[in-house]
């Protein structure tokens, strides 16, 4: 295995990208309902209104595989899909059911392939965290975006901690319903190459500055500020992304380290909902340094922390969906 290249940056199994898939299913589930379902029982919206919040991550994940196929026919791989449709599933999943669906399909479709398109020669930029950082600023522009549904809207409503943990707070179109994405974690937990630890150590550090600020400045919101949704989806669906995120056991623990700690501050300063994001926006920069530091650490500290990513066995050949490009006439 080449030292420079790690495999986790550029060999995957597709098992991979189903198992997040499996994990995002059920918050879309629970987004259709909240956002959907329940506005419709309450006559606060039309029939033809409640497949919305089914939309936006299904545009999401359909944009994603038409801009594998286009890079796909001009290029000369054999590899069709990448992870750009679990990309454009996460981040629609994040937006204000408000917002405009054609244009932010659009959007995110020219980002996506401009993207592609400027990783041709060397692969430097991120798709998700650029991309959803670019999402984030377009909103604050156009004067953040109203997340409440329209029954939200239509009345005054007191969330307890069971209605938090449960998903019935103010969100991202299906990302609020914190059970399932414990649910989801802990199925992920098992998963060969997804990075457990960026979750724990980025809540660790969450939790404790949360706890620290209540001492100090006491509001009596401690539980609801640490349960917070779009933090937890944040560090378990959108940090530990394989490609953008560190791939040393050091290097992941700064990374979760360092988003605790920007998460905590964008969300209380910023934007209670979209401040982490723009803390993993920023933070994929500095990425190669972290690798650099966790390599040499655990490359001459055996007692640092493990070696076992670098002496691994062989990875699986990649498993991507194959097509030949000569199609019969």
């Amino acid at each position: 295995m080449n030292k420079t290249q790690p495999y986790l940056h550029y060999d995957s199994e597709s098992s991979y990208l189903y198992h997040i898939g499996a994990a995002l299913l059920p918050l879309i589930i629970y987004g259709f309902y909240k956002n959907g379902l329940l506005p419709l029982l309450n006559r606060d919206i039309t029939f033809l209104e409640i497949l919305r919040p089914l939309l936006f991550p299904l545009f999401g994940f359909l944009i994603g595989c038409l801009v594998d196929y286009i890079c796909f026919l001009n290029s000369e791989k054999d590899t069709i899909w990448t992870h750009m449709p679990i990309y454009g599933t996460i981040i629609m999943m994040t937006m204000p059911l408000k917002a405009n669906l054609f244009f932010m399909s659009i959007l995110l479709f020219a980002t996506f392939l401009l993207i592609r398109k400027l990783n041709e020669k060397k692969n430097i930029l991120k798709p998700l965290p650029i991309t959803k950082l670019c999402f984030v600023l377009l909103l604050t522009i156009m004067a953040h975006i109203n997340f409440l549904n329209p029954t939200e809207q239509a009345q005054t409503m007191v969330y307890s901690t069971i209605d938090i943990l449960f998903g019935r707070n103010i969100g991202g179109i299906s990302t609020t319903s914190i059970l399932w994405m414990v649910i989801a974690y802990a199925y992920l937990w098992f998963d060969y190459y997804y990075k457990k630890e960026i979750p724990l150590y980025s809540m660790a550090v969450y939790i404790g500055l949360c706890l620290l600020f209540e001492i100090l400045f006491p509001t009596g919101n401690l539980v609801k500020n640490i349960l917070n949704p779009s933090m937890i989806f944040a560090s378990i669906f959108v940090a530990t992304d394989i490609i953008s995120s560190p791939y040393t056991d050091t290097g992941k623990m700064l990374y979760g380290l360092f988003i605790g700690l920007t998460g905590f501050f964008a969300i209380r300063l910023i934007n209670s909902i979209d401040g982490v994001y723009i803390g993993i926006g920023l933070l994929w920069m500095i990425v190669p340094f972290l690798d650099k530091i966790g390599y040499r650490l655990e490359e001459k500290n055996d007692k640092f922390c493990r070696k076992a990513h670098f002496e691994k066995k062989e990875m699986k050949p990649k498993s991507f969906p194959k097509m030949k490009k000569n199609f019969p006439n």
